[in-house]
């Protein structure tokens, strides 16, 4: 579906099969989706689990058949959430711009597609993906120093230990956040990052102490596009040489 092959620019619409087997009898069930478009992604990470992703959208049309296609189980193992670092309004993070450490975060995406837009006059089946303004939508639960929980509240805020008023601007002061997940710097060890820019906290957890002036708090905002960094693509990854 509006999809054209080599080209760089543009959202690509791909095909997928979900089928079944019965061993029993030798009868497959297959279904091939053709012109699908993916309008939601979330990411679920909690501190010592694996790596959750779910994915929402629609397609053009589906063929059935009773035809298999072999497959080859991925031996790659998953992603072990243990590393995570949070990073706040920087633009080449280093080790010592970490403000806290991440213990459990939701990152989800919409693309807000609406399928109806698309969908040729007289035809059933949708005939392009119209995209609607991308949304970002972040939640993280991170452990800090009391000092830096401060320092988030007031940015929360917009002004020191009160809310602003809101008469200079019409909106908030936009921050780049960056969550750093790691296996290690060993070679072949796995390395992403989530990178988000123009973002602002919607709302915060009052902090809760956990001992030696550190604390745990919930801190839940929206951001407008993914960094310069990956040209406006919210996720990279790549492995140590």
């Amino acid at each position: 579906m509006d999809y054209t092959a080599g080209a760089d620019s543009g959202m690509k619409s791909f095909g997928m099969y979900v089928g079944s087997n019965d061993v029993a009898s030798g009868t497959h069930d297959r279904d091939e989706l053709k012109g699908c478009i993916v309008n939601t992604i979330g990411l679920a990470l909690t501190l010592g689990e694996t790596l959750k992703c779910s994915i929402e959208g629609f397609y053009s049309t589906v063929t059935s058949s009773t035809t298999t296609t072999a497959i080859t189980t991925n031996s790659t193992k998953p992603w072990t959430f243990a590393q995570g670092q949070f990073w706040w309004d920087v633009t080449t993070p280093t080790s010592d711009d970490v403000i806290s450490r991440v213990t459990s975060a939701t990152i989800n995406i919409n693309n807000n597609f609406d399928p109806e837009v698309g969908r040729e006059i007289g035809s059933r089946f949708v005939q392009a993906g119209e995209p609607g303004l991308r949304k970002y939508d972040w939640v993280i639960t991170v452990k800090m120093t009391d000092e830096i929980a401060a320092g988030m509240q007031n940015t929360f805020y917009g002004a020191s230990n009160t809310p602003s008023d809101g008469l200079d601007t019409a909106e908030p002061t936009f921050y780049k956040l960056i969550l750093d997940f790691s296996e290690g710097s060993a070679s072949g060890d796995r390395n992403a990052q989530i990178l988000l820019e123009d973002c602002a906290i919607n709302d915060i957890s009052k902090p809760i102490n956990i001992g030696d002036n550190i604390v745990e708090l919930t801190i839940n905002g929206t951001a407008k596009t993914g960094t310069t960094d990956t040209s406006n693509k919210p996720i990279k990854w790549w492995t140590v040489p």
